[in-house]
């Protein structure tokens, strides 16, 4: 089973300050489940979950100007 979800990171201006010292930026979460079969129900479990993403800040130098969006 293969288990897909959508993740979205906000503003940029939002983002750099969540980022460590080495460029990393985590993303913690959980993952609930409960198992059955076909006579009993098992006790609900969590498994806390983590992922490290390596941030860059957009390159905005080597966009062309009318390209770039603005922000408000």
């Amino acid at each position: 089973m293969i288990i897909k979800r959508e993740i979205t990171f906000g503003q940029e201006a939002a983002l750099t300050q969540l980022v460590n010292p080495t460029g990393e930026l985590t993303l913690k979460g959980s993952f609930r489940y409960q198992a059955c079969d076909d006579r009993v129900c098992y006790v609900p479990q969590v498994i806390p979950l983590e992922w490290h993403f390596h941030f860059e800040a957009l390159e905005h130098a080597r966009v062309p100007a009318d390209l770039q969006r603005k922000l408000p």
